[in-house]
């Protein structure tokens, strides 16, 4: 799982060096297709504030094979989501 805050941008962008470290990690134990990635945008519940839009976060997800949710710790929405993927 690797879960970034919408209302920071930089650390959205730091998940692009995250992932490849992870991978890297895994191989040879678990293989490619073994591999589950979840991508959580947290803090929805401070959307004014947003800097990392839905769609670009999606992109991503696509990009690195990953199942995408956004959640709020804070209030809980969509936290029970997370658990559809562990």
């Amino acid at each position: 799982m690797m879960m970034f805050d919408i209302t920071r941008e930089k650390t959205f962008y730091d998940l692009y060096t995250l992932k490849d470290v992870i991978a890297e990690s895994l191989y040879p134990t678990v293989l490619p297709q073994d591999k589950i990635f979840l991508l959580v945008g947290n803090k929805i519940d401070l959307e004014k504030h947003r800097e990392v839009s839905t769609a670009t976060a999606e992109i991503l997800a696509e990009e690195i094979e990953a199942h995408f949710v956004e959640v709020s710790a804070k209030t809980g929405v969509n936290f029970c989501d997370i658990t559809k993927f562990i």
